[in-house]
């Protein structure tokens, strides 16, 4: 069974180390295989609230939101979930950021198809980083 530490002791506190409390558990009979911290990877992905939605001006699917990610001004995003919603906070991951791996296991990271970047040339924005399409596993 995995749970946390901080839930663990939400319900008892002891005043020792992580380390310390992992033998505790030991001596008291509880095998506890591995300690792995929660989120490692992930410290620079941001949480972006959007405040305006737009229609994207050459596509119908496409939305132009604009997003406050703790910058200013708000950075302009172009969208194609259908259901996203002014005051909605969404993951946002910076220019240049990089899942680690191991981390999308429901997940699977492949390159874009080509065809979405011929789309952006035209549009006028070039990519200056490599584009990933996130898949989800069902």
């Amino acid at each position: 069974m995995k749970f946390s530490e901080k839930w663990l002791r939400e319900w008892v506190d002891p005043p020792v180390s992580t380390d310390e409390l992992v033998e505790q558990l030991t001596m008291a009979g509880l095998e506890v295989d591995a300690v792995e911290p929660a989120g490692a990877g992930l410290e620079s992905l941001l949480v972006g609230e959007v405040v305006a939605v737009d229609k994207h001006p050459d596509a119908d699917k496409l939305r132009v939101c604009s997003v406050l990610a703790g910058k200013e001004p708000p950075l302009q995003i172009v969208c194609g979930a259908p259901n996203v919603s002014v005051g909605g906070k969404y993951p946002l991951a910076p220019v240049g950021y990089f899942p680690p791996t191991g981390s999308w296991s429901p997940f699977s990271l492949n390159p874009s198809p080509s065809m979405c970047t011929k789309t952006l040339y035209p549009l006028g924005t070039v990519p200056r980083t490599r584009q990933y399409q996130v898949t989800r596993k069902l």
